[in-house]
């Protein structure tokens, strides 16, 4: 990429391009920095980065997915000052120019969004503006008319922090609820004709895993790690996998993975396949090392293959499936503080990698 990043969003365009834009700078707390902004563009025919029109202004832990349309949606986050937007913005391809995307009907820091199989776009949780630290709220993107309307909310004091879609038309969130002294780890099923929530189970002794919507219509919880004392573990990293049923809305343990993995990147292949590459083996907490392997999960055999390791070990990076069935890989960080010094200042990564699946 023309620069490094982590904490940033991709997506593939319409016409098969991939947009990346934003960038956390986890070395600084806080509001937005300078140059989170920039945007840029990626060609797969050509192998080539291309800047585009940025953001209007600085914007940091905001939420990106492509539209039906070809477009992409960016929504919420925080500005320099670390206040949240209410506005959003649309990327159009065919001009590489930004356009207003209507406003939130509330201001949302860190939220996370999804597009629905209906065109649509949810976008759930997050904190809002003054006090307000947990938003139960949901509100839908109607791409015909570029404007945001309320939809059903979550119970008070639950924060999304994970949602994908499902294939009944619906979406999967998992978070918090606050409502105890002691957040509990909470799931529910959004339902877009009725604009309602169900609550589901939650994955089984696990955290800091990655959701990946798989082609049964359901989705899968990869790796991460088995919680501290309160949660009866000892942060150690597992090679865990367990697969959403949006049916039963409960969820099955499924083989894991050879290499126990957290902050990795993963993609489902749109073939019945998941890609997985990289990431941490260990907890930072335990001497923490990355790993450069990847391997690849068969949902219907139900087997793991290991494939060829990334060209450079990384961690936090995205992964985002290719109209061609290729993955690209990008960003993140190549470091980890194993001698837990303070502040830990990771490099951001402008390297990308590009996967080719066999049949």
């Amino acid at each position: 990429m023309l620069t490094g990043r982590v904490g940033f969003d991709a997506v593939v365009l319409g016409d098969g391009t991939v947009l990346a834009v934003g960038d956390d700078n986890a070395c600084v707390p806080g509001g937005a920095e300078e140059g989170s902004e920039r945007a840029e563009l990626y060609d797969p025919t050509t192998d080539t980065w291309t800047e585009v029109e940025s953001l209007n202004k600085p914007r940091k832990s905001f939420a990106t997915v492509a539209l039906r349309d070809g477009a992409a949606l960016v929504a919420g986050g925080v500005n320099t000052d670390d206040v949240p937007y209410s506005s959003t913005w649309v990327f159009d391809p065919s001009t590489h120019t930004w356009r207003s995307g209507g406003l939130l009907g509330e201001a949302r820091g860190e939220p996370v969004m999804t597009a629905l199989s209906d065109g649509r776009a949810l976008i759930v949780g997050g904190w809002g503006a003054g006090d307000v630290r947990h938003l139960s709220t949901g509100e839908l993107y109607d791409p015909a008319s570029s404007s945001w309307m309320r939809t059903g909310s979550l119970p008070p004091k639950v924060s999304v922090t994970e949602v994908v879609a499902l294939g009944d038309g619906g979406a999967l969130a998992l978070g918090y609820d606050f409502t105890d002294s002691e957040p509990q780890r909470t799931t529910y099923v959004f339902d877009a004709a009725s604009g309602t929530w169900t609550h589901a189970d939650w994955v089984p002794n696990v955290y800091g895993f990655e959701l990946v919507p798989v082609g049964d219509g359901g989705a899968l919880a990869i790796g991460g790690n088995n919680g501290g004392e309160l949660e009866g573990g000892d942060g150690s990293v597992v090679a865990w996998v367990n697969q959403f049923d949006s049916g039963s809305g409960h969820w099955e343990a499924r083989a894991p993975m050879s290499t126990p993995r957290i902050d990795m990147q993963a993609a489902s292949l749109g073939d019945g396949r998941v890609l997985v590459a990289g990431g941490a083996v260990r907890s930072e907490g335990l001497s923490g090392a990355l790993t450069p392997t990847a391997e690849v999960f068969d949902l219907s055999a139900d087997r793991w293959t290991a494939v060829g390791d990334l060209l450079e070990p990384r961690q936090e990076g995205l992964a985002v499936a290719l109209q061609d069935g290729s993955v690209l890989l990008l960003g993140g960080n190549a470091s980890f503080n194993t001698e837990g010094d303070t502040p830990f200042c990771p490099q951001p990564l402008a390297s990308v990698e590009r996967f080719y699946p066999a049949p």
